[in-house]
């Protein structure tokens, strides 16, 4: 009844622990679509296949590398319309699929996410990064991004709707809410748990300027498309980020 997409670009000792995440969940009727991908693409799927021989896995490959672009190609080999993203170096916890199928349901929702737990690269607990909940979620969107893409679960027929991914550095899923909230009628929530474990560690993508220069170009993207002054004062402020954040 899910099918989970799981990119992995870099095939490690983290990539590991986030696929056995996934086969030791609790909610048992899923499939497991992993995408090897980028220049060592082939190299990486072999591994893969020598070390799970787990029915419930899919195994893609591509030389491109982009995760736009391994996101998109998953999702046309889908097989159920609700798909759950994961990413190679977290851990998802063992409910995690249970408790947001049962959260999305029975509110009917079209997406779900949840809190995060922050680990260090050694799985040390660092903290929680928690995010906003309920109708405060489209208050926050023009200014930051209000879902954790690595726990995230959808109906595969909105995204579709919506033509797909957009390609991006590190703003593919903030640019996909933005477009999401534009067409109208989305039914979210993030739930209060802390259902993945979120590692950071000297790989982490935050904080580079190629990120926060794609975040004000949406920004000002928005602001064309429906000029108000919540969409202005947003472009502000990623503008500021942009400057003040992105060349730490």
């Amino acid at each position: 009844m899910i099918s989970i997409v799981l990119p992995v670009h870099v095939y490690d000792s983290y990539a590991k622990l986030a696929i056995d995440s996934m086969l030791v969940q609790t909610f048992s009727s899923f499939e497991l679509i992993l995408v090897a991908n980028g220049k060592d693409y082939e190299e990486i799927a072999s591994k893969i296949a020598d070390d799970y021989k787990d029915s419930r896995i899919v195994l893609l490959k591509t030389p491109i590398g982009q995760l736009s672009f391994a996101v998109n190609f998953a999702l046309t080999y889908a097989n159920y319309d609700l798909v759950a993203r994961m990413d190679a170096d977290d851990i998802s916890h063992p409910d995690r699929l249970k408790l947001q199928y049962e959260f999305l349901e029975n509110n009917k929702l079209d997406m779900v996410g949840s809190d995060l737990e922050l680990i260090d690269e050694h799985g040390n607990h660092l903290g929680v990064r928690n995010y906003p909940k309920g109708k405060k979620i489209s208050k926050a969107l023009p200014f930051k991004n209000p879902f954790a893409h690595n726990t995230v679960l959808f109906r595969k027929s909105i995204i579709f709707n919506l033509r797909g991914y957009n390609s991006g550095f590190n703003t593919e899923d903030y640019d996909l809410w933005l477009r999401m909230l534009r067409s109208g009628n989305i039914r979210w929530d993030n739930m209060e748990s802390e259902l993945v474990s979120y590692r950071i560690h000297t790989n982490s993508t935050q904080r580079q300027i190629l990120s926060y220069a794609e975040a004000s170009g949406l920004a000002l993207r928005e602001c064309i498309l429906d000029f108000g002054v919540v969409k202005f004062s947003a472009l502000v402020v990623a503008i500021i980020k942009c400057f003040v954040y992105g060349r730490r």
